[in-house]
């Protein structure tokens, strides 16, 4: 884990950094990313599981930061139960303190694929805004969109999921959002 940062395999076996024979090491901060893209559950399910209780962690993480919605928090010996992030996106961040290493974990990822076309829909707080205040536009898309087109009928438009727009003039405006996912897009 802690000699590769991330993978994008849609299946795969991790190890901490003393590999699946090995202790890991004192003092380890380490961070495992899976992007398999185009899948949106990844579930991983440990076989071994040995660290120094209290003191040694294996934290995983429901997207690509560890601001992202926390998952498990593991240490000890029992083997955790099997977990998913249903986001698309896996971090696992493994730390050590600086003394008593274990024989550490051995965990499976798994994917499951999205297989339906997204549907687009937005949503957004006020329909007559102040001039020149920006607007917020939240995504409400369903069946896991991965990227997004918005076109706020002022010749202004962003790609971002949730975007701010400000209009600049008084008008009425019609707004057209475009959600992709691997499989198709919608509008």
């Amino acid at each position: 884990m802690c000699s590769s940062l991330s993978a994008t395999d849609t299946n795969g076996t991790i190890y901490d950094a003393g590999g699946p024979t090995g202790n890991y090491s004192n003092n380890q901060n380490c961070k495992f990313l899976i992007t398999p893209g185009c899948n949106v559950g990844i579930t991983i399910t440990f076989s071994n599981f040995n660290l120094e209780n209290s003191y040694d962690f294996l934290y995983v993480y429901d997207g690509s930061s560890t601001s992202s919605r926390l998952l498990l928090t593991a240490t000890g010996n029992s083997i955790p139960s099997s977990v998913t992030a249903n986001s698309g996106t896996m971090l696992l961040v493994f730390m050590s303190d600086l003394s008593v290493s274990y024989t550490g974990f051995i965990a499976n990822w798994t994917t499951q694929k999205v297989h339906t076309k997204p549907i687009a829909y937005f949503n957004f707080p006020t329909i007559n805004p102040p001039f020149n205040s920006p607007v917020f536009f939240r995504d409400m898309s369903l069946n896991y969109p991965n990227r997004w087109h918005c076109d706020f009928g002022d010749g202004d438009t962003s790609n971002l999921q949730n975007p701010y727009h400000s209009y600049k003039q008084y008008d009425t405006f019609t707004v057209k959002l475009i959600a992709f996912n691997c499989h198709a897009k919608d509008s």
